[in-house]
């Protein structure tokens, strides 16, 4: 059984911006595929049909390449995604106000103007859904907002009646109507659940933010004692269920109070994250490394029996011993270790360790004790 990866605990995870650009990825690509098969559906039948104007299938023909092409850079992350986004709002929108104008006033038959206009009327509510994805709610309201005007303005005249040719197919302005207020309808419900998707990032991030604080040490940046603990508890219940060895590895930094009292609290915190800096690179990916408390440490190692545990303490020793400091000609360390019984709990262990500990430090320090047999 693969014991769990805390190396997360000690390398930032990916943060929520990170996390939403992928989400909004996938949201571009499952909306473009979509629109990619109408499109090339679209094209494939009326091509057999023999009913497609060349206009139609221009439109089409624009509207496949753009989906394949905008897939294709997404998934392989060619491009930042906010110019991706902005590409997509500028294509999508002109090929909607395009095929409106094409609709209203270029169509030569009744029946290409009103697969035109029944096409704006399907597409635009997605281009606005779209747009509310990409930006937060007040940018997706202006830039719906812009969009909205330009189908108001290409037609309004011909919704009322303003412009009347003989060469124009006739139109039901009533479902114009509809759109504009569909349209408006849309927009205000986007707007709500935009506005709601902007708290809702917020208040992740804060909470994001406030889970960070509560599991680190703000000074090393490693797990704190609370974080340390719940890790515990975790793999003794593992060590405990499928039978793995588990150790613990105490460590007090010796004489740190020297250190603060001669050269400064800031020169003692500078010492603390050296000795996080020098202490990580010995450890495992599985292994927990974290801050007790003061000049304490520990360091929590899954499937380390015993006399791993007295090796790797040995190792890091040596590894302090050897740390080259600007405030202190060197640094040394007592060690603990103790290794996880069937009985045992959180308490039992710590306490062995730091008996062990203990013994070390009345030994003469700058060693490492195992707990008693």
């Amino acid at each position: 059984m693969e014991p769990l990866r805390y190396e997360t605990l000690t390398k930032p995870g990916p943060p929520l911006g990170d996390r939403l650009e992928r989400l909004k990825r996938g949201t571009y690509v499952l909306t473009l595929l979509l629109v990619l098969a109408a499109s090339s559906a679209g094209l494939v039948i009326g091509v057999l049909s023999g009913e497609l104007s060349s206009a139609a299938a221009a439109f089409l023909f624009c509207s496949t390449s753009f989906c394949t092409i905008t897939i294709w850079a997404v998934v392989a992350e060619s491009a930042p995604l906010r110019l991706l986004e902005e590409a997509i709002y500028a294509v999508s929108g002109l090929l909607l106000v395009a095929v409106l104008v094409y609709g209203l006033y270029l169509a030569e038959t009744a029946q290409e103007a009103r697969l035109a206009t029944e096409g704006v009327f399907l597409w635009a509510p997605v281009t606005y859904a779209i747009i509310f994805v990409a930006r937060d709610h007040r940018g997706a309201l202006g830039r719906c907002a812009v969009l909205f005007a330009l189908i108001l303005a290409i037609s309004l005249p011909r919704a009322t009646g303003l412009v009347v040719a003989a060469d124009h197919p006739p139109i039901d302005a009533s479902l114009f109507w509809q759109l504009y207020l569909s349209s408006a309808a849309v927009i205000a419900v986007l707007l709500f659940f935009g506005a709601l998707k902007d708290r809702t990032i917020e208040v992740s991030a804060a909470a994001e933010r406030m889970r960070t604080l509560a599991d680190t040490d703000p000074l090393t940046g490693l797990p704190n004692r609370r974080r340390v603990e719940s890790a515990l508890s975790e793999e003794l219940d593992r060590a405990r269920r499928y039978d793995m060895p588990l150790s613990l590895v105490v460590f007090d930094l010796d004489d740190f109070k020297h250190i603060n009292d001669t050269y400064g609290h800031d020169a003692g915190d500078s010492v603390l994250v050296a000795v996080c800096q020098a202490v990580q690179p010995r450890l495992r990916a599985h292994d927990l490394f974290g801050r007790w408390g003061g000049e304490e440490f520990v360091v929590l190692a899954p499937h380390v029996s015993l006399g791993e545990g007295l090796r790797l303490a040995e190792r890091i020793r040596e590894d302090l011993k050897s740390l080259q400091l600007v405030v202190a000609a060197e640094v040394s360390a007592s060690f603990g270790v103790a290794t996880a019984r069937s009985e045992d709990d959180l308490v039992e262990l710590i306490k062995r360790a730091d008996i062990a500990l203990y013994r070390a430090k009345k030994a003469g320090k700058d060693r490492v004790e195992p707990e008693a047999a």
